[in-house]
């Protein structure tokens, strides 16, 4: 199966920046992955775009432009998703559901770069009857946890299930607990952060925290230890946007610790990767409707940190 994906680049044109033409400005900027003629080619296909605008390569760009380039690529994906024996920690599982405790480092379903070593993989062999609703290379799957996050996800084996879990996290009905290690010593015992989420204008792979942004988030924390250098914070993100507690806590100016994205890039070397633990997840049963609750125990790179 081939895909199309759109790769976006952007940039804000800096004051020593100004005054040259946009194509030579490009070629400096972009010369890693594209010639001269890509260049040339992307412009003459209207793929790039000044302030909202299509412009010619002789363009003159001027501090503060915005200069965005579209650029399609095709990518080849398997016609279908291979199962593969990984020997998942299963918390529980019934006809209805499976929920599972994602290692660090997993990501959930194919995409590039990553076919065969996803926990969509790992389900496929562990169970022929996962939902379809969200299409072949991403049965079963309801939620998302970054691939560095570990922790509880839940897993619908049939397309009534699933609905019935989705339409619980749509309205902010699933109950929530991460533990995470923040770096610096948080202020406040608990507090609540309300900041809407966005895309970032300038990196689409980062998330920020934009007051004209519709899409309202919502972070509960609890400071449950604190030490000199960082503080363990148990956390309830009453909304589910994408990275919300990392862009959270970064913030109020505690990122992660080992966050490379949002915090510093050295933490030292106390976590090779962003130190967030889905610990619990509650939500009702859509066989019985009663509310069920599962936990995952904090993985050992966490507990050398934490201490508990």
């Amino acid at each position: 199966m081939t895909n199309a994906v759109v790769l976006k680049h952007i940039f804000q044109v800096k004051k020593d920046q100004a005054r040259q033409r946009i194509d030579k400005f490009l070629v400096e900027r972009l010369s890693r992955d594209f010639s001269r003629m890509d260049i040339k080619k992307i412009m003459q296909e209207q793929h790039v775009r000044v302030n909202g605008k299509i412009v010619k390569p002789h363009y003159l760009i001027n501090e503060k432009d915005l200069i965005e380039i579209l650029i399609h690529e095709k990518i080849k994906l398997p016609d279908t998703v291979p199962a593969v024996n990984m020997g998942l920690d299963i918390i529980f599982e019934d006809e209805y559901l499976v929920v599972v405790n994602k290692p660090a480092g997993m990501v959930v379903h194919p995409a590039a770069g990553h076919y065969d070593d996803t926990l969509v993989n790992g389900l496929l062999f562990h169970t022929k009857m996962l939902s379809d609703v969200n299409g072949p290379f991403k049965p079963g799957i309801v939620h998302r946890l970054d691939k560095d996050t570990s922790g509880v996800i839940v897993v619908a084996k049939d397309n009534k299930t699933h609905r019935f879990l989705a339409e619980q996290f749509r309205q902010h009905l699933v109950k929530k607990v991460y533990i995470a290690v923040v770096s610096g010593s948080v202020e406040y015992d608990e507090g609540i952060i309300e900041a809407p989420l966005s895309r970032s204008p300038f990196d689409r792979k980062k998330i920020t925290v934009q007051y004209s942004s519709p899409r309202q988030a919502v972070t509960y924390y609890r400071v449950l230890k604190r030490t000199g250098d960082f503080s363990i914070v148990e956390v309830h993100p009453k909304t589910g946007r994408t990275h919300q507690i990392r862009v959270h806590m970064a913030h109020l100016g505690h990122p992660l610790l080992g966050d490379t994205v949002y915090g510093k890039k050295n933490s030292q070397g106390l976590i090779q990767r962003q130190a967030l633990h889905a610990k619990l997840l509650a939500f009702k049963h859509p066989a019985s409707g009663s509310l069920v609750e599962y936990a995952a125990d904090i993985p050992e790179d966490m507990r050398r940190i934490i201490g508990f």
